[in-house]
């Protein structure tokens, strides 16, 4: 989640889902909902999944004259996700304390995860429904070819939610090793997209450090 947080994934998620949306009512109010269950997946954490959507979306939806208070309650919101959908990391602290299976504990939080997003969505939709002026216009329209082109946008952390969640789901390794290949993929995502430098990962080691002792604490 460090990690991420320090590349253009932000920014990617949000190209990626904002064609999806611009036919809801909210438009893209729905991207901070989306994107904050996608990168829940991947960080495990409320903190990281609400800093690094918000980077993207504020600046964007400001710009665009989008309701202020709801971008702002939508983000603090759907931050929640961080701890409800796998691999959270409250999750892993309850288990570790209950001596519960963590993987049976992610996979019980899934579905509830998805229904809260189901029911941020509709609660944007339907204030934007009755008040269309929260989520204007811009304007700009994207056809079928185009929607398919951006997904590729979500393709990084789609395939990375794949492969750590598959590898503790199938058995293949433990949430412990999960959690180092997540690195490594987190790794090699930003460095092929080009936004891995020294100083991100030496920002990325002290963000997690701080979150590690506050834990243990």
């Amino acid at each position: 989640g460090e990690i991420l947080f320090r590349t253009r994934l932000s920014e990617q998620m949000f190209s990626g889902l904002a064609p999806w949306v611009e036919r809801l009512p909210g438009r893209l109010f729905h991207v901070n909902v989306l994107a904050s269950g996608l990168f829940g997946a991947v960080s495990g954490s409320t903190a990281a999944t609400t800093a690094t959507v918000a980077k993207a979306a504020l600046p964007e939806l400001r710009r665009l004259g989008y309701d202020e208070k709801l971008c702002l309650g939508s983000l603090c919101g759907s931050g929640t996700l961080g701890i409800l959908i796998p691999p959270s990391v409250t999750m892993i602290i309850y288990a570790v304390a209950a001596q519960v299976p963590v993987v049976e504990l992610f996979a019980g939080g899934l579905i509830p995860a998805v229904i809260l997003m189901l029911l941020f969505m509709s609660w944007i939709g339907w204030r934007c429904w009755r008040n269309p002026a929260l989520a204007p216009d811009t304007g700009r329209h994207w056809t079928w070819g185009q929607r398919l082109v951006a997904l590729k946008d979500l393709l990084p952390v789609g395939l990375l939610i794949v492969f750590v969640m598959g590898m503790m789901i199938f058995g293949l390794a433990t949430p412990t090793e999960g959690a180092a290949f997540g690195v490594l993929g987190a790794l090699v995502i930003a460095g092929v997209g080009g936004s891995l430098t020294w100083a991100a990962f030496r920002d990325s080691l002290v963000g997690a450090t701080k979150v590690s002792a506050m834990i243990m604490m």
